[in-house]
């Protein structure tokens, strides 16, 4: 598999999140690498259940409502090209107040970085290159 090393800004200074690479088995987020698909947060990262956005359910999303500080913005990298985000998940963050950036996952995590840098309350769920890309129609 190849890695392709991904930090335009440099390394996080102050314990920041920070997606250094990814691949089509996963990720290298702040110096540990990660496989399968990621739920990131500005100083946290976890392992995310879900294998791709065609199976991206408010469920699955609902760990963002124990958060202290509320995220406005989610940004979810699709694979390999953006995809549209499942409709009741839209519906979801929109009651929430959340915006939803679906992109490719080589842009989104350019993405998160650089709002990570900028402090804004920002999430990003990621799935790897190799994840199936599934078009889910929203409605």
């Amino acid at each position: 598999a190849t890695v392709r090393r991904h930090d335009p800004m440099g390394p996080a200074s102050s314990g920041e999140t920070v997606v250094e690479a990814y691949a089509s088995w996963g990720f290298t987020v702040s110096g540990v690498a990660l496989e399968g698909a990621v739920l990131l947060l500005p100083k946290a990262s976890f392992f995310f259940s879900t294998p791709h956005i065609g199976l991206l359910t408010p469920d699955a999303l609902r760990v963002l409502e124990l958060l202290d500080t509320p995220i406005n913005m989610l940004v979810i990298g699709c694979g390999r090209q953006s995809q549209r985000v499942p409709a009741d998940v839209h519906a979801w963050l929109d009651q929430r107040a959340v915006a939803v950036e679906a992109l490719a996952t080589a842009h989104a995590c350019s993405t998160f970085n650089f709002m990570v840098q900028e402090q804004r309350s920002v999430a990003a769920v990621l799935f790897p290159l190799g994840s199936q890309d599934v078009n889910c129609n929203a409605s």
